[in-house]
């Protein structure tokens, strides 16, 4: 090992990261397989610089729709994070959380349920109950009892979560942005559907902003609010975002299978009745 390994490798795996959160996720590919290649080259099969390699592999597998390449990647790291670290690890929980959006996406809700109370109760025996990482995996594991339908669980973990991140980077943040879109989801679940219009729209402005108009992100927020004007019946006006939305999904690159589509052709079929 010398270091330009060392620092071709963080390059790669920033690079990869970078991509996949800008939607872009053929190129991300290419390069955290790179990051993995060069990390078993120089660490080895089982070194947790090559685990982490692959849970950012698998991350990416997850976005960008193949499950089954996400599931094998989650499960050769955490069993990596486990030897080299334990399994009350920081790097184990990581592994569960994702684990849990990996089920979440496939609308597995009861492992997902599972996955993320695991990561909760990893991250919390090890920081307490007021640190970051925490309150990322409590979000996680509301996610999975929205799935489930548990809206009020689920509300309590949000507003909590608002509160902690708007005190912390203020109000125009990414994260504050992904919990308005969360509540709208569950304002509109539950009847509340001017509530759950301003969270949208809230959720849209920030995304907009700090991932710009053409992320897939963006859209996912896009089509949740084409559903709550679909509801609050101004139909056209639903239409309209639905329509751009569906065109942002379209040109991402994303796999045929990736949730996302098919979210994007079930609100576009909303406005075809």
């Amino acid at each position: 090992m010398n270091d330009r390994d060392v620092i071709d490798l963080r390059t790669l795996s920033e690079r990869g990261a970078t991509l996949r959160a800008q939607g872009r996720y053929d190129e991300a590919e290419a390069e955290l397989m790179h990051a993995v290649a060069l990390a078993i080259r120089v660490y080895g099969e089982d070194h947790a610089e090559t685990g982490a390699a692959v849970n950012q592999l698998g991350l990416l597998y997850r976005y960008s729709g193949n499950q089954e390449c996400a599931r094998a990647a989650y499960e050769r790291a955490l069993r990596i994070a486990s030897s080299q670290f334990g399994e009350e690890s920081d790097a184990a929980a990581t592994v569960w959380h994702n684990l849990g959006g990996l089920h979440f996406s496939a609308g597995q809700f009861a492992q997902a349920e599972a996955a993320a109370r695991r990561a909760v109760e990893i991250r919390r025996g090890l920081h307490g109950p007021d640190h970051p990482d925490v309150i990322a995996d409590l979000c996680a594991l509301a996610g999975t009892l929205d799935g489930l339908q548990r809206w009020s669980e689920s509300e309590a973990i949000y507003i909590d979560a608002l509160k902690f991140w708007e005190e912390r980077v203020g109000p125009d943040h990414y994260e504050v942005a992904v919990l308005m879109n969360n509540l709208g989801g569950v304002y509109g679940a539950t009847g509340r559907l001017a509530e759950a219009e301003a969270a949208s729209r809230r959720a849209l402005k920030i995304k907009t902003a700090v991932l710009g108009k053409r992320h897939p992100d963006v859209a996912l927020t896009m089509l949740n609010l084409a559903t709550i004007l679909h509801d609050l019946n101004r139909v056209g006006e639903g239409r309209a975002v639905a329509k751009r939305a569906a065109g942002i999904v379209g040109q991402a690159g994303l796999a045929a299978t990736h949730p996302l589509r098919a979210h994007a052709a079930e609100v576009m079929a909303l406005f075809r009745n």
